[in-house]
């Protein structure tokens, strides 16, 4: 399964990957939230939230529209200082809502098998690939460790081991924490990012599927939604918590990094059911700048630059237009689609055609 360092394969992954095997969609998730029998506190303050946010419409709307709503609404209290809903009570809800959506997103897990499409898409994968992941969920991470023989490596930033598949997740995941200023070594399966970061810590794969037995039951993910300025959220603005706001922010800084450099040096990328939002212009300025310039470097006739290949499997049209749009008919591109869900597509294949 082991490739050469650095092996210029690069997958987008968006939401119809993970609808592959049943996970909710963000259209769905913020209902399925909703649906939840939870004991959590502070759960009568949501659908006031919700209600005031939409009052006109019976469709709420979708999860990431309704988090960046949130976190404006939490920023403008300072200046606006409604009586209406505190801000300390919004951010309850906001608390509540990454709790809630840990939950769906774990339980949808027990739909994938190893014969699922994503399953099967996983094991195509090599060391020295990046992944760029705009999942919250860790179904990757699952296929990896529970139905692989030998599990590759896994490493969430662009620095660390070689030898490893590199999974780049610019919006956060289910199993990414806040951890204890001191003191995290002795949080069971509790991980730093890099040992310059004891604020941030990831649990592995298996331990986010029983959380009900852990600590991390209680503690809200860190996650992001695709707003257009990426205010990597906090709850608090206290000494210590100013302190894990910057090494968040380091982290986010160094992923986007990451994702920037993966997609300008790469040979091959291959987009699966990510559709470039519109509202997510800082996503769409990343993608732009990162192609455009591979496609430069392609164009300056140095033989080591092949033509850039991208495939991209997507049942929407309009995904595929805005690919289109923003890369342009550029002669150095090589340029292929697919109007198919992940489940009905030939991955194998696609990556033959390279």
């Amino acid at each position: 399964m082991a490739k050469a360092v650095g092996s210029g394969r690069v997958w987008v992954v968006g939401a119809g990957a993970s609808a592959s095997f049943g996970a909710p969609t963000t259209d769905r998730l913020l209902e399925e939230c909703l649906q939840q029998d939870t004991h959590f506190r502070h759960h009568e303050l949501l659908p006031k939230v919700l209600n005031y946010l939409y009052p006109s419409v019976r469709k709420r709307g979708n999860i990431e529209e309704f988090m960046s709503l949130l976190d404006t609404w939490i920023q403008m209290n300072d200046i606006r200082n409604s009586p209406l809903i505190p801000t300390n009570s919004l951010v309850q809800v906001r608390t509540l809502l990454l709790r809630l959506m840990k939950q769906v997103l774990n339980q949808s897990l027990n739909a994938l098998k190893s014969t699922s499409p994503l399953a099967n898409w996983v094991r195509m994968l090599h060391s020295g690939d990046t992944v760029i992941i705009f999942n919250w969920d860790v179904a990757i991470e699952y296929c990896i460790q529970e139905f692989d023989k030998q599990p590759l490596p896994l490493r969430y930033l662009p620095s660390g081991p070689h030898n490893a598949l590199t999974l780049l997740k610019p919006h956060g995941s289910v199993n990414w924490y806040e951890m204890p200023s001191e003191g995290y070594e002795s949080v069971d399966g509790a991980h730093p990012f890099r040992k310059d970061w004891r604020r941030c810590a990831y649990v592995n794969c298996r331990e986010t599927l029983k959380f009900p037995l852990k600590s991390y039951g209680r503690r809200s993910p860190v996650m992001v939604p695709p707003v257009n300025a990426k205010v990597f959220w906090s709850e608090t603005s206290n000494e210590s918590q100013r302190s894990f706001e910057k090494q968040r922010d380091d982290l986010f800084k160094e992923i986007w990094r990451g994702a920037y450099n993966a997609l300008r040096n790469a040979a091959e990328v291959y987009i699966l059911g990510y559709s470039l939002p519109p509202l997510d212009w800082h996503a769409r300025w990343v993608f732009r700048a990162a192609l455009r310039s591979n496609l430069i470097r392609t164009r300056t006739g140095r033989a080591q630059h092949a033509k850039l290949k991208i495939r991209i499997v997507n049942p929407k049209q309009e995904a595929i237009t805005r690919f289109r749009d923003l890369l342009g008919r550029d002669q150095s591109l090589d340029f292929d689609s697919q109007i198919l869900k992940l489940e009905n597509a030939d991955l194998i294949g696609i990556t033959r055609k390279v």
